[in-house]
């Protein structure tokens, strides 16, 4: 220990430190919707009818929901869930997580990060399936152990 204490070099650390590449913010959001998109595209032909739900009413969300009426023309907007929010997003009126109710060959995409946690405890206690959602910014999932 104190070996390795004597023998740091000071002058040369930062040249010869590790060094980590971060992600742009606005990288991570792209990536968290290629995964909403990815999500989509495992479960539905791009000619299935269906309903989804988006929880978040984010940047992100406008840019989802404009792909899916592009790639998705018979998808159908059903829901948009916030916590914080009591909007009208593209004729749909917000609700709050706990009014939220699953309908038949629907699917709920999490698109807010700072939502994922609540979302798991949520749909938990609501019994919806793993299958039926994806939190795509589950970068922040709390420990289940």
């Amino acid at each position: 220990m104190i070996e390795s204490l004597l023998s740091f070099d000071e002058e040369n650390y930062f040249e010869n430190r590790e060094t980590r590449n971060f992600v742009k913010f606005q990288e991570t959001i792209q990536g968290n919707l290629c995964r909403a998109y990815e999500f989509i595209a495992g479960r539905y032909d791009k000619s299935a009818s269906f309903y989804y739900s988006i929880w978040g009413a984010t940047k992100g969300a406008e840019e989802f929901f404009c792909y899916m009426k592009e790639e998705y023309p018979n998808a159908e907007l059903r829901c948009v869930i916030d916590m914080y929010r009591e909007e009208v997003f593209h004729g749909i009126k917000m609700v709050k997580p706990e009014q939220f109710q699953l309908t038949d060959n629907e699917v709920v995409i999490v698109l807010a990060v700072k939502a994922s946690n609540m979302a798991e405890e949520v749909f938990g206690n609501k019994r919806i399936q793993s299958k039926d959602y994806v939190c795509v910014g589950d970068l922040f999932f709390r420990d289940k152990k």
